[in-house]
């Protein structure tokens, strides 16, 4: 992860590298969260403008992106913040010092499909729920939510399947 910080600091793109070292493990404890600038900002004691200038420089180094919060009812005015994708968990695992991930040895559980399990109240017409992983079986759970090996996803992908 050091390539990270020196390839920052060489552009000049970040005046204070400690601050933005603490920024660091700080977003990828947000890591597909809503995000708030001003917690975020308190928490690493700088500006929110500072948080967001951050979040920019990871969207031009590629290290992420911003996904704006979905609504349902497009025509009510709700504030809701974005939220932001680191493009590799191991990155994440790295700054928020989690250690390693062994294929296998972190499994989907019931409280990781609450999101998949809202999203049929509003779109019942919806055919398929599905839950990209590393677990090495695929399975499917009581209200169909389908878990599956990666592999298993690419190859549907490939063959056609997965959306047919």
């Amino acid at each position: 992860m050091d390539y990270l910080k020196e390839e920052i600091a060489a552009g000049g793109l970040v005046r204070n590298l400690p601050q933005f070292s603490t920024f660091l493990e700080a977003a990828s404890l947000s890591d597909t969260e809503q995000l708030s600038f001003a917690t975020l900002a308190r928490d690493v004691g700088v500006s929110a403008p500072t948080v967001k200038n951050y979040f920019e420089i990871f969207e031009d180094t590629l290290i992420g992106n911003f996904l704006q919060a979905f609504r349902y009812h497009p025509k009510r005015r709700l504030e809701l913040s974005p939220k932001f994708y680191f493009f590799d968990v191991g990155i994440v695992n790295h700054l928020a010092k989690r250690g390693k991930i062994q294929p296998g040895t972190e499994r989907i559980r019931q409280d990781h499909l609450k999101g998949l399990r809202e999203v049929i109240t509003d779109y019942p017409k919806i055919k398929r729920r599905i839950v990209i992983c590393i677990e090495k079986t695929r399975r499917i759970t009581d209200d169909k939510i389908e878990i599956l090996p990666y592999s298993d996803f690419l190859d549907e992908l490939s063959a056609g399947k997965l959306f047919s």
